[in-house]
């Protein structure tokens, strides 16, 4: 296998979802977040009935505790989330949407809906359960090397 065209093939597809989740954005004048800002959003959104904490995003995407800390303040100080102690243990944070998330998260939660079915339009519901079966073995492979 040829493990240079491998990683070039991963890198061209997330640039290009990038590019496109950005165009979308463009399109409607949401462009304010940036891709990964967005998806915690959306995230929040998603699960909007459940308490969710910081340790809960890295987590979910997989990220260190500096990165989700980092993309959380800005997400704070742009008015899109606030933070608040938890009623059970006053050390953990609860995230919570702000008014103005509120606003938006319907909207980038169907752009990312849009952008996974132009990528996936054409593509036989067996490959891409192959596709994800495999991507999801990737992740184990590089979660188990830790």
């Amino acid at each position: 296998m040829d493990y240079k065209s491998t990683r070039f093939e991963i890198f061209t597809f997330m640039n290009l979802m990038k590019r496109e989740m950005d165009a979308s954005g463009e399109k409607c004048g949401m462009n304010m977040l940036t891709m990964p800002n967005a998806k915690f959003i959306v995230y929040l959104f998603q699960n909007r009935d459940k308490d969710i904490y910081q340790k809960d995003l890295e987590e979910a995407f997989m990220l260190r505790a500096s990165t989700v800390s980092r993309s959380l303040k800005i997400l704070e100080e742009q008015g899109f989330v606030i933070r608040s102690p938890s009623v059970y243990d006053s050390r953990l944070k609860k995230i919570s949407l702000t008014e103005k998330s509120l606003k938006i998260s319907d909207y980038y939660e169907n752009a990312l809906n849009n952008v996974f079915k132009k990528f996936t339009a054409n593509i036989p519901e067996e490959e891409l359960n192959s596709f994800f079966s495999t991507l999801g073995k990737m992740k184990m492979n590089l979660t188990d090397s830790r």
